[in-house]
C-alpha cells in the first residue's frame, strides 16, 4: 500500500486544504497503524506500506499560474513549507520502520537543487509533469514496485 499525501496538506494556512504539520504527521502515523497494528480492524500483516514525500513546489510557476486566473488567486504554497512536509514523511517512515520514497529530493536533485529549474519537472508548479514522472520512476530511490504510479 502506498501513501502519497502532502501536496495539498502543505498549503499555506489561509487555504481550506491546509493541514497543520503536527496533525499531518499524526494522520500519516494513524494511516500506517490502520494496516500495521494487530489491534486494528484493518490489520493486514501481509501488506507492505510505503510512504512517498510530496514533490517540491515551484512557487514561481505556481504564482504565475494562479495570478493569470480571472480573478487572480493568491499564492497558496511555499517551497520551504512543502519541504517541511516532505521531512515529516521521512520522520514517520523512520519511526514506523517502513520504506519511503523521497520524491521531494529526487525532483529537486534533478533540477540541480535550483528552485528556478523546477518548471521542467512540474506542469503547474505543483503536479509532476511527464518529465517529472520519468525522473521519479527511474530514480535509484524508486523501486520497481512503484511503477503503478505511472499507470
Amino acid at each position: 500500500m502506498t501513501i502519497w499525501l502532502g501536496g495539498n496538506d502543505s498549503c499555506l494556512e489561509f487555504s481550506p486544504q491546509h493541514v497543520p504539520l503536527n496533525k499531518y504527521s499524526k494522520n500519516l502515523h494513524r494511516l500506517v497503524q490502520m494496516v500495521k497494528s494487530p489491534s486494528s480492524p484493518l490489520y493486514s500483516p501481509d501488506t507492505a506500506v510505503i510512504l512517498l514525500t510530496p514533490p517540491p513546489v515551484d512557487t514561481y510557476q505556481r504564482n504565475a499560474s494562479l495570478s493569470a486566473r480571472d480573478p487572480p488567486i493568491k499564492l497558496d504554497r511555499h517551497f520551504d513549507v512543502t519541504k517541511s512536509y516532505a521531512e515529516a514523511v521521512k520522520n514517520v517512515g523512520l519511526r514506523e520502520n517502513i520504506p519511503i520514497v523521497d520524491v521531494w529530493s529526487v525532483i529537486f536533485d534533478a533540477a540541480n537543487q535550483d528552485e528556478h529549474a523546477l518548471g521542467e519537472y512540474l506542469c503547474d508548479g505543483l503536479h509532476l509533469s511527464a518529465t517529472g514522472y520519468q525522473v521519479y520512476s527511474y530514480s535509484p530511490t524508486a523501486s520497481g514496485v512503484l511503477i503503478c504510479f505511472l499507470l
